[in-house]
């Protein structure tokens, strides 16, 4: 396994999902992997034209969908205050027993982290583990973990975990020093062991 896609299939074939979003479909390398019945995509200006992919915000199409998703991708917008908007409307439509997924919760490198992709900036996380993180460390019904692959892929399912003492004021050296701890981080192998 290399890539968030797989992540994601494992999971629809482990619970037999049959619908997915996708938040952030941009050019539909993932979307068009996912094995799933039913495949809805949304992006503010999809280079990947397809039925069922909408061209809009997600806030746009989360205030107006009334779908459930078995199984939700957030990969739209990178920055922390949109994916904290992703996630929690994410919650909202996510059908009993589905999962959502992020990308980008485990940035290699502090200058792929900030908040703003600088110009002719070819790699680039924005923020979206610092969203993740919030998560960890505030009390709740979610159980999540990240998988040490493609930048890391966040997993978020309802359930128990033991929360992380994250404090507010973090800093990058902060998150490197305890980002296995803080991200629940689990190999590519405990993934696979876990999802079988």
């Amino acid at each position: 396994m290399k890539y968030r896609w797989e992540v994601i299939n494992r999971l629809v074939e482990k619970y037999g999902y049959a619908s997915y979003l996708e938040v952030g479909v941009k050019d539909g390398v993932c979307f068009s992997q996912i094995k799933c019945t039913l495949r809805t995509g949304i992006d503010i200006k999809p280079l990947f034209i397809r039925r069922r992919v909408v061209a809009m915000s997600s806030d746009e199409f989360f205030s107006v969908t009334r779908s459930k998703y078995d199984i939700i991708f957030i990969d739209g917008d990178h920055r922390e205050e949109q994916v904290d908007r992703d996630i929690q409307n994410a919650l909202k439509h996510l059908a009993p027993g589905g999962t959502i997924v992020m990308h980008d919760c485990n940035p290699p490198k502090e200058e792929y982290a900030n908040a703003e992709r600088e110009e002719n900036q070819l790699l680039w996380s924005g923020t979206a583990y610092r969203s993740f993180l919030k998560l960890r460390g505030t009390p709740g019904n979610l159980k999540m973990c990240v998988v040490d692959i493609d930048w890391g892929c966040g997993i978020i399912q309802r359930g128990k975990q033991d929360m992380a003492d994250i404090p507010d004021d973090y800093t990058w050296d902060d998150f490197d020093a305890n980002r296995k701890k803080w991200l629940n981080l689990i190999s590519v192998k405990e993934f696979q062991r876990r999802y079988r």
